[in-house]
């Protein structure tokens, strides 16, 4: 018999296990994005049901605690923050616009004498 590499026989050579050495496991923790996500989907929703006054509201709320607490869900925070202050907006532009037009139907119907 043939001796090869370091006292090992041929037949030796191919049935040893061969080692592998693999890059060790990396497990990332994300953070949690709760509030921020949550903000976000309201805000998405308060297109839907925004005449209910109550789910833009608490999206910004929802948005900017998950803006000041959550940095990992920056993104979702200020998106929210975005769309829920346009459902509000848009709310407080129908108010102002109701309020005009009874004021003006009062003036008009008072200049008539009614």
């Amino acid at each position: 018999m043939r001796i090869y590499e370091r006292g090992t026989t041929l037949s030796d050579r191919y049935t040893q296990q061969q080692y592998y050495c693999y890059p060790p496991t990396v497990i990332v923790q994300t953070r949690p994005k709760g509030r921020s996500i949550s903000g976000f989907v309201l805000g998405f929703v308060s297109f839907g049901f925004g005449w209910t006054l109550i789910v833009p509201v608490v999206g910004l709320i929802l948005s900017g605690l998950g803006l000041q607490r959550e940095p990992s869900g920056k993104t979702f925070a200020i998106w929210g923050l975005v769309l829920n202050g346009l459902a509000v907006l848009g709310w407080l532009i129908g108010v102002i616009l109701i309020v005009a037009t009874f004021q003006a139907a009062h003036a008009i119907s008072s200049s008539y004498g009614y």
